[in-house]
């Protein structure tokens, strides 16, 4: 794959090295950003921002600087590799926990929050627009 942007055999293995190490981890790192985007919709963005500092500072940047000093280049990908699958693994807990408290409710201004039963001049209304045969935009 490398081959087809760049014929040096130095990069060809860099690259091939890299994707068959950590390319496996994007499933993982792919439930992360799921995850944390879900946690920032459900107005919780401290777990979303606290899930994305445990990858990149806490799992990250130590393995890599400790990886580099013992492997090399390889030692980097292999704490991509187990950043990425950590956090991802550890974003699926999290989310279950956070989720499993949570109590349902609607949202704000919905139609069901806020319905109520309808009076006689609600259904003279929906009438008159039936008959002018109008879509809903007219409520």
């Amino acid at each position: 794959m490398a081959a087809v942007f760049n014929s040096n055999p130095e990069v060809i293995a860099t690259v091939t090295s890299y994707m068959a190490i950590v390319f496996p981890s994007y499933l993982l790192l792919g439930v992360l950003v799921t995850v944390t985007n879900s946690l920032n919709a459900l107005h919780k963005p401290l777990n979303s921002m606290a899930l994305s500092i445990l990858r990149m500072f806490v799992l990250y940047v130590p393995l890599a600087f400790a990886g580099s000093s013992l492997l090399g280049l390889t030692g980097v990908w292999w704490a991509a590799l187990t950043a990425n699958a950590t956090s991802g693994a550890l974003a699926v807990l999290w989310f279950r926990h956070a989720f499993g408290r949570m109590k349902p409710e609607m949202p704000r201004g919905s139609i069901s929050a806020s319905r109520r039963p309808l009076g006689e001049e609600d259904r003279d209304r929906l009438e008159h627009i039936g008959r002018r045969g109008r879509g809903c935009h007219d409520l």
